[in-house]
């Protein structure tokens, strides 16, 4: 997982984080001011938040995040070729995964809102370790 605390802009797309190309939701990075990642919308809002490809070799793995998800807010990770769902959690902050042995060289994590509403997170970490 590239940059867990959002802090390393420099790294990009799409093995960094994608952020939605749209004027619906504010989404702003830590800062020196700022610990956490902010998103919020003024106007409902549903659809991808953030995005990130990786490339998990298969094996267990604990996904965590340290933060603050609105309601239908939630993380889903699945498989770049199949889209195969591997986790879909929107209400435990830490989490079993299993990567399958076939069909899977990539993922994609995303962090999600469910459902039309208006979106509030603070994110201060995510992390995807072996278990």
């Amino acid at each position: 997982l590239s940059d867990p605390d959002f802090r390393q802009p420099q790294v990009v797309a799409p093995f960094g984080w994608t952020f939605p190309n749209s004027d619906a939701i504010d989404i702003r990075r830590p800062t020196r001011i700022a610990s956490a990642l902010y998103g919020s919308s003024s106007l409902p809002f549903e659809g991808e938040i953030l995005r990130q490809l990786l490339v998990l070799p298969s094996g267990r793995y604990i996904f965590r995040f340290d933060g603050e998800l609105g309601e239908n807010t939630g993380w889903n990770l699945r498989c770049t070729s199949t889209g195969r769902t591997l986790m879909d959690n929107n209400v435990s902050f830490s989490k079993e995964i299993l990567v399958p042995s076939e069909g899977c060289t990539g993922q994609w994590l995303t962090l999600e809102s469910r459902a039309l509403g208006v979106v509030k997170l603070k994110l201060r970490s995510v992390q995807l370790v072996p278990n």
